[in-house]
């Protein structure tokens, strides 16, 4: 298996570790390059929260159909990577059948809109920006082999991990960078409290999660386990705080970055603490919610899966509309000794909160250490309508299936690759 996996090797032990709270001390912030073109400092707009009584009844299972007949053909081509490392990557077009070699890649990240594929070419040892025909559109030289793409911050920008330790420095700093005008600004993990502790998982490796605007952050901080402030950039003061939070899912942002989401655990106590994400009566049996937390401070539940059994979130993506959010859900949360770990595939409105269950999917498995083997996040496309699914299962195959989400019928289209995006037709 090829060693870009080792990010899906998670540990589902994530949300367990307790916290205190102390007030964050106003520190400066850390000193960006003058690059005026980069930065934006309008503030989103916050529409107001829509107000939805709790129903924990209000889910539909619409369990998946495998359909044998050919699929339908659709306008767009899903990134496919190998998990092989004798194998090529990949551009399926859903339309022809028809597939563009990509070469030796990893961290295969797509711009919003779909028209801008970055990825780190292995054999080069370069970052690439190519278009919806595999066309390089941009290729920077990476002689050191430190830079690596993490994640669109919108359609022109990249966030880009800065590795400058080696692959076990904790904190990296974070480039955002234009690829095709090459204007950068460089983070540096200096936050107030940023936790320097601990390995988190994200995906991006500095742990500094700015929205679209530059107007807000998200990080983790330094507790007596895992927590992560939201930070006004603007005012330079701390906003919310999360507590049990996620350290292998990163928190995400909206598309319009005005909330991002993230799994915690919702209450609990350590010692004479208690620990509150919010406090709604519900009953808790164990596990992670997923919660909403807005620019404002504003926290929200979104789900409500531990009030009756163990539960944990992997793999949460936003849809573009920024209307759903899709993600695997292991509830109850299994056995490792018989590898009963068996994902459903999940998407929750986030105006209603209503659920759709499509139900389980292949049986994971674990290392020998004890970390699961999970399928990367699901992949939205780009009118909403349709997810491309991960499936890995105990025996460590591989499997790529399209989705209608509509009729819950969903294809076989590939198989030893996994799906990293959607783009749009040329």
């Amino acid at each position: 298996m090829r060693y870009k996996l080792l990010g899906c090797l998670l540990v589902l032990v994530l949300t367990g570790c307790l916290h205190g709270y102390t007030p964050a001390p106003t520190n400066p912030l850390p000193v960006a390059s003058k690059t005026p073109t980069l930065i934006q400092t309008v503030t989103p707009t916050v529409t107001s929260t829509p107000t939805h009584v709790v129903d924990t009844n209000r889910v539909e299972r619409r369990c998946l159909q495998t359909d044998q007949t050919l699929m339908p053909k659709l306008n767009g081509r899903i990134v496919l990577s190998s998990e092989k490392e004798n194998e090529t990557s990949y551009l399926l077009d859903l339309q022809s059948g028809n597939k563009i070699d990509l070469g030796h890649t990893k961290d295969e990240v797509v711009s919003p809109d779909g028209s801008k594929l970055a990825y780190y070419d292995i054999d080069l040892g370069t970052i690439v920006v190519a278009d919806a025909d595999g066309k390089k559109l941009k290729e920077s030289l990476n002689l050191e082999k430190q830079l690596t793409p993490a994640h669109w911050l919108d359609n022109q920008r990249l966030m880009i991990n800065k590795d400058l330790n080696g692959l076990y420095q904790f904190l990296d700093s974070l480039v955002i960078l234009n690829p095709l005008t090459g204007e950068q600004q460089e983070w540096l993990p200096d936050y107030p409290q940023q936790d320097s502790k601990r390995f988190y998982y994200w995906k991006v490796r500095s742990t500094l999660i700015p929205n679209p605007a530059l107007t807000h952050l998200i990080y983790p901080i330094y507790e007596d386990g895992n927590t992560i402030a939201l930070w006004n950039i603007q005012s330079k003061r701390e906003v919310a705080r999360i507590y049990g939070s996620d350290m292998v899912n990163t928190p995400w942002w909206s598309p319009d970055g005005t909330q991002f989401v993230t799994a915690a655990l919702p209450m609990f106590t350590y010692g004479n603490k208690t620990y509150t994400n919010i406090d709604d009566g519900m009953p808790y049996i164990d596990g992670s919610e997923l919660f909403l937390v807005s620019i404002t401070g504003e926290i929200r539940r979104l789900t409500y899966f531990s009030i009756r059994e163990a539960a944990r979130q992997n793999g949460y993506t936003w849809s573009p509309d920024g209307k759903q959010i899709a993600f695997w859900e292991l509830n109850p949360l299994g056995d490792k000794t018989t590898h009963n770990w068996i994902p459903e595939l999940v998407i929750v409105g986030v105006e209603t909160g209503d659920v759709t269950n499509y139900c389980r999917m292949a049986a994971l498995t674990t290392t020998r250490f004890g970390f699961i083997i999970w399928p990367p996040p699901p992949v939205w496309s780009l009118d909403n309508r349709y997810l491309v699914v991960n499936q890995v299962d105990e025996e460590l195959h591989y499997k790529v299936f399209l989705v209608d989400l509509q009729t819950a019928h969903a294809w076989q289209i590939a198989e030893n690759v996994s799906a990293y995006g959607w783009m749009g037709e040329p």
